[in-house]
């Protein structure tokens, strides 16, 4: 609906601007546009973003020949929207800039402002929240410039709404207040003022003043009922409600759940009555009343299933299993959880399997099942792994998009720069020569003294960069060695020590009173015979770890193999091993480099490209050995990886030098995917002893 309004309006303005420019008479051609602009936008709002796409840019083709610059505009702003919802971040993005240079190129300043002020929330819904603000600042400026305070109000909204999700929380505050008081100086509706006082209660409640957040919900509730928004009213209400719960009000709590549930009565919103219900029914088991608590989770439950959101089924079952263990019923406990994880199987959330799973585990020793409970951590243990893992991707993207933008903005000022130095470089050069005459005698003396000079500095420079070099690989070789103790201190710690801590759980049950129960004796015995097990495999894990046994016996390609067989039993990525005419057994410190080069590579891949896929070739002929590392993640600036601050590359070059391998890197920033590709020549590899590896450990 909103967008058919826009449409509407910008049509209202071509329109005019047609009738005053060229007539009556519109041309076939420009009919031909307008039409496609007409089922672009039906294409959109039907979901067939490729037709809306194919229609907007023949659009654009037709008003572009015809040299009709505005119309040619407003298709670049749809065909934004277009693309944002297609998720074509840089069609998208290339879109709203082309709409906010043909506007301002016509001195259109109202659309000028409009097309910033989405560019803004296009950027702030992928991310580049910095970059946003900069840009609703200019939809500001633009809209002031025209005397529309109403409208800068809503940008200063925006803006405030960015700062709130950068945590800048005192001066999105400062920004909603602004907002707020243009609305209602300048005339706002109540349903924009009611938004803007809601906003405020929202950041009011993040800087922990909740009173004042409560005042500011309050008036938000006038303001909807103003304006005829009870559903509003409602998800106000319910606001309200989890503010008086967080201060343990419990009965205001309830007062302003059943305030919401009774306008619900009437407008039907299932989603806000899920939580109403949800809340009201943990409100009961905080005040220790499980059976009413019971019964808001199975209506809860209930209207979850009625919309089959499988996402909202599962966290009821959990609520009810948190209920039954509370109340006593360990066994209840278990058959919620049991059905919230076969949801959450579906679902794939890490997260909540993980909590599912300590839930588990809780009721299971409770019902003093031991063996269930130890399985219950240890996949509990397993998925806080997992969503340890995905917080670690997602929060490099969050830095390499912040890199990215800071690097454009850097080139930005750079170009300036420039610009401003060749200005004055063409000043300096008329100045210049009318002097060079004379000068010119002096020039050529300067100019070889000059090139004596930088020799010699380009020679310092270069035994300086040797010395750095030597002593980057001297501290590669050290924090590569504090690395492994360290991880090899925790995999102890964590591993052997909570299984040790199982074991003498277990045979702490044998006391003196007991000690003769053949039975007990049994159960022990056998659950012991279990924790040993694991505490086995830890050691096998550890040990490969320090030295896979596989390449000491077997050679290189069994050792990788085996490495690959280690991450696909993970089953989140699919390792691929390729062996072409490579003989079992090469030279120790030929084999040990290789194993150990493709072990820091893959593990590079596994934190940080996103791959699905990993691609391990080994191809031997002749006197040379060809190993490729291929993976379909996220590209990258190779200069990253050799320049950078790790140690990733250093150990690597340092295993390359044993071996006079040659490395190649293939990866863009811009597309998906990246190579690496290390030739060794068979016949030039030095004889080193693989105790070499005491001193480069991986």
């Amino acid at each position: 609906m909103t967008d058919r309004l826009i449409f509407i309006f910008f049509a209202i303005t071509i329109g005019h601007s047609c009738f005053s420019q060229e007539g009556d008479a519109l041309s076939i051609e420009s009919a031909l546009a307008d039409s496609l602009m007409a089922a672009g936008l039906e294409a959109r709002s039907s979901g067939n973003y490729e037709l809306s796409e194919k229609h907007y840019l023949e659009a654009i083709r037709i008003y572009s020949s015809l040299k009709m610059e505005y119309r040619s505009g407003v298709a670049h702003y749809n065909l934004a929207k277009t693309y944002y919802s297609n998720y074509q971040d840089s069609l998208m993005l290339s879109a709203d800039r082309e709409a906010v240079r043909i506007f301002g190129s016509l001195d259109s300043v109202r659309q000028e402002a409009m097309a910033n002020n989405q560019l803004g929330n296009h950027l702030s819904g992928i991310g580049l929240n910095t970059e946003s603000i900069d840009v609703y600042k200019e939809a500001v400026r633009l809209s002031r410039s025209i005397g529309d305070s109403l409208t800068v109000s809503f940008y200063k909204n925006n803006i405030g709404l960015v700062l709130k999700d950068l945590g800048e929380y005192q001066n999105a505050l400062a920004m909603l207040y602004e907002s707020l008081a243009l609305k209602e100086e300048f005339g706002g509706t109540d349903r924009s003022i009611s938004s803007a006082q809601l906003n405020i209660g929202l950041v009011l409640d993040l800087l922990n003043k909740p009173e004042e957040s409560l005042l500011f919900y309050a008036r938000a509730v006038d303001s909807k009922r103003k304006a005829g928004d009870s559903l509003g009213m409602a998800r106000v209400y319910s606001n309200m409600a989890v503010i008086h719960k967080n201060l343990e009000r419990y009965d205001s709590a309830i007062y302003f759940i059943d305030k919401s549930n009774e306008i619900l009565s009437e407008f039907e919103d299932n989603d806000l009555l899920y939580v109403n219900q949800t809340n009201l029914g943990n409100l009961q088991k905080r005040k220790g009343d499980f059976a009413k608590a019971k019964e808001h989770l199975l209506v809860a439950l209930s209207l979850a299933t009625d919309e089959n959101d499988k996402n909202h089924i599962g966290d009821t079952y959990q609520n009810l299993g948190s209920l039954a263990f509370d109340s006593g019923d360990a066994a209840g406990c278990v058959e919620y959880n049991l059905k919230a994880l076969e949801l959450t199987e579906e679902t794939e959330s890490y997260a909540q399997m993980m909590e599912i799973y300590e839930n588990l585990q809780e009721a299971y020793a409770s019902l003093r099942k031991f063996e269930e409970a130890h399985q219950s951590t240890l996949l509990s243990l397993q998925y806080r792994d997992s969503v340890y893992r995905l917080e670690q991707v997602k929060a490099t993207e969050e830095l390499q998009t912040r890199y990215e933008t800071q690097k454009k903005e850097d080139q930005i000022v750079f170009q300036n720069t420039q610009l401003e130095q060749q200005s004055s470089i063409i000043v300096r050069n008329q100045i210049i020569i009318v002097t060079l005459i004379v000068i010119a005698l002096l020039g050529v003396l300067l100019v070889w003294l000059w090139r004596i000079k930088q020799k010699r500095q380009r020679i310092l420079r270069e035994k300086e960069h040797e010395i750095k070099l030597r002593d980057a690989e001297m501290t590669a070789v050290i924090y590569s060695q504090e690395k492994e103790r360290k991880r090899f201190a925790t995999d102890l710690h964590d591993g052997f020590g909570q299984l040790i801590s199982v074991l003498k759980l277990n045979l702490g049950r044998l006391n003196n009173n007991n000690s003769r129960d053949v039975e007990l004796r049994q159960e022990v015995f056998g659950q012991s015979e279990n924790v040993i097990n694991d505490m086995y495999a830890e050691l096998r894990n550890i040990c490969f770890d320090l030295m896979p046994q596989t390449l000491v016996k077997r050679g290189l390609p069994n050792a990788i193999r085996e490495f690959a067989d280690r991450i696909n039993v993970t089953g989140t990525k699919a390792v691929e091993v390729l062996i072409f005419e490579v003989e079992d057994r090469l030279s120790e410190v030929m084999e040990v480099s290789l194993y150990r080069i493709t072990q820091e590579w893959v593990n590079n891949i596994l934190k940080y490209s996103d791959a699905n896929s990993i691609t391990i070739q080994l191809i031997g002929g002749g006197d040379e050995i060809t190993l490729t590392i291929e993976d379909d993640g996220l590209g990258f600036d190779p200069k990253t990886f050799f320049e950078g601050s790790g140690n990733g590359w250093r150990n690597i070059n340092s295993r390359l030098n044993l071996i006079n391998g040659e490395f190649d890197l293939d990866t863009k920033p811009t597309s998906r995917g990246s190579m690496v590709t290390i030739n060794v020549s068979l016949q030039e590899a030095p004889s080193i002893p693989a105790s070499t590896e005491e001193q480069i450990t991986a």
